[in-house]
């Protein structure tokens, strides 16, 4: 009766341990599940802010894009307009050699006025599409 009390007792000890591992485990489990899913909705959480922060940059870029063709409209109706206003004084010059030595001087200054404001378009979208790459590097 000893002997078999003292291997019930064996057997129970063994169960209680294999029980405890069992339980050590699934604790293990539940806590590595609770890691990866708390890993996972951090990473949606990133992937949420970073879409945010792009569109956020696309939609800046656009308004930077519209203001700048603005800009562009604006300078273009500017230098259509002092054309007309020169090439209205031209008329009123009197003598035609004075109008022709006006109007030429006149058209190479609107040349030159045209392309410096060509050249500041280029500029202004150069210095966009920097802002632009940078932003979407930033993103």
């Amino acid at each position: 009766v000893r002997q078999m009390a003292h291997l019930t007792s064996e057997d129970a000890e063994e169960a209680r341990k294999r029980a405890e591992e069992r339980a050590a485990r699934e604790i293990e489990r539940r806590e590595l599940r609770a890691k990866r899913e708390a890993e996972r909705k951090e990473e949606e959480e990133r992937q949420r802010e970073e879409s945010k922060a792009a569109k956020e940059a696309a939609k800046a870029l656009r308004a930077s894009e519209r203001q700048a063709e603005a800009e562009r409209r604006r300078a273009a109706k500017a230098l259509r307009e002092q054309a007309a206003k020169r090439e209205a004084e031209v008329e009123a010059a009197k003598g035609e050699g004075e109008a022709k030595a006006v109007v030429e001087e006149r058209r190479q200054r609107l040349a030159v006025e045209a392309e410096r404001a060509r050249v500041a378009a280029v500029e202004r979208a150069a210095q966009e599409e920097q802002r632009r790459q940078e932003a979407a590097a930033a993103a």
